[in-house]
């Protein structure tokens, strides 16, 4: 595949510091699994991969959804709504790769690992931005 890795980008920051962490910490994910894949490092490396993934979507989704709560965010049902897609995707991506190493599922893991920043970070998270810097103080509101 020999895909470049993938610098951190001002564009992926929320200006809220426990989701800019979080989405650091995917942009490295992903960045190992570039590495994985180019240096044909195999299942065990993939599998921790995974792992690490799933460990991601269930840590980062519930800080998530809790913060957009407290915040009072009218969009948090149809964000639960993506998280849970996004979880199922990952484990069903887990079970192709597993069952089908090679090239295959590793363009499909990489197409929807670039979709998760490009679209859910980059779009979807933005939307609970504002509600969440002006509750917490922190958004200039103009006159």
């Amino acid at each position: 595949m020999a895909a470049k890795s993938i610098p951190w980008n001002p564009v992926f920051e929320m200006g809220i510091v426990e989701m800019d962490d979080d989405h650091r910490g995917l942009v490295r994910m992903i960045n190992t699994f570039l590495e994985v894949v180019d240096n044909d490092e195999g299942l065990i490396a993939m599998d921790e991969i995974f792992r690490g993934l799933i460990d991601y979507t269930l840590h980062h989704f519930d800080r998530e959804e809790r913060i957009m709560a407290e915040a009072g965010f009218g969009g948090l049902d149809g964000h639960h709504l993506a998280h849970l897609s996004l979880k199922d995707r990952v484990g069903v991506l887990r079970d192709l790769y597993l069952s089908r190493p090679g090239c295959e599922a590793e363009a499909e893991i990489h197409r929807f690992l670039a979709d998760w920043l490009t679209n859910h970070i980059l779009k979807m998270d933005m939307q609970y931005r504002d509600t969440i810097l002006a509750s917490r103080g922190l958004l200039l509101k103009s006159a």
